[in-house]
């Protein structure tokens, strides 16, 4: 893991997450009361600095004017790979940061 810039990062524009208003005002919200979070589950980029894990993560923190973020760069992964984390990741993951599980009443 390691600090970069924000602006250095490229957002995933095929990425298949997109939170809707409220569930993004939480995200920056946990981001804001518990910052240490992003040490324990970085930005995950690949070679490129293209997100392939964090990509909601990455604009909260673009909106909340942080400068630095620490990444993790998955260098060695096969072609396919990449594409198969930020596919999968966001169905396994979702509760990062507080978000309800899929079938919770309150995830939409």
């Amino acid at each position: 893991m390691k600090y970069v810039k924000i602006k250095d990062i490229k957002p995933n524009l095929k990425n298949p997450r997109v939170l809707k208003d409220e569930k993004f005002e939480k995200l920056k919200r946990s981001i804001s009361e518990f910052p240490e979070m992003l040490e324990l589950r970085p930005i995950v980029v690949d070679a490129d600095m293209m997100v392939l894990g964090g990509n909601m993560r990455l604009r909260a923190l673009q909106d909340l004017g942080v400068a630095e973020v620490p990444v993790l760069i998955a260098s060695e992964l096969t072609e396919e790979r990449p594409t198969y984390y930020y596919i999968k990741k966001p169905i396994n993951n979702h509760h990062d940061h507080g978000l309800p599980k899929p079938n919770e009443d309150s995830w939409q």
